[in-house]
């Protein structure tokens, strides 16, 4: 890939309401029902949301830790919740307890994040990789609220029992079920 520190993702709701993540150098950006004030690291994550016509900020928050953070997608699900991915080389993000992977394995891990739609509050986080480096650049949801990711690995990553592909590639794709995170 190419350019991560211009890359992301935007979408819209059923309200027209556009949501956005991103990356930023800027410690000069708004801030709105955020769940972290300030810019941290390198590179920090950027996650906002414009009403219908993209005339008020609805939400916008930092999102990053002692290292640089990057998100490149975002997706919405049908239980009101807001999903983004990216990559981090931070070890202090705020990981869940209910979560796949407390601790970052590497220099770069890929990271997912899941926000209350409405309250915007962080329901869960979690970090993604092997250890070496990894970074998730796509997510979808599917209607029974299963992550799939994709994105690039220099680690091992084995190929469940019956799936397409072989082992250790360079690009990975897999899913996590709800109740694992």
């Amino acid at each position: 890939n190419y350019a991560d520190d211009y890359r992301g993702d935007i979408l819209t709701d059923d309200n027209g309401h556009a949501f956005i993540a991103s990356v930023t150098q800027s410690d000069q950006l708004p801030v709105k029902n955020e769940i972290q004030s300030a810019f941290s690291g390198a590179f920090s994550g950027y996650l906002f949301e414009l009403n219908e016509d993209c005339s008020k900020l609805e939400w916008a928050t930092y999102l990053g830790g002692n290292g640089q953070d990057a998100f490149y997608s975002i997706k919405l699900d049908n239980h009101q919740n807001i999903y983004v991915a990216g990559g981090t080389t931070s070890s202090n993000l705020p990981a869940s307890d209910t979560t796949y992977q407390k601790t970052k394995n590497s220099g770069i891990d890929g990271v997912i994040a899941m926000f209350n739609k409405t309250t915007k509050a962080l329901k869960r986080l979690t970090y993604w990789g092997t250890s070496a480096y990894d970074q998730i650049y796509f997510i979808d949801i599917d209607s029974k609220n299963r992550i799939y990711a994709t994105g690039q690995t220099e680690g091992n990553v084995s190929k469940s029992t019956n799936a397409y592909g072989e082992d250790n590639k360079g690009q990975f794709i897999f899913r996590i079920d709800n109740y694992f995170w």
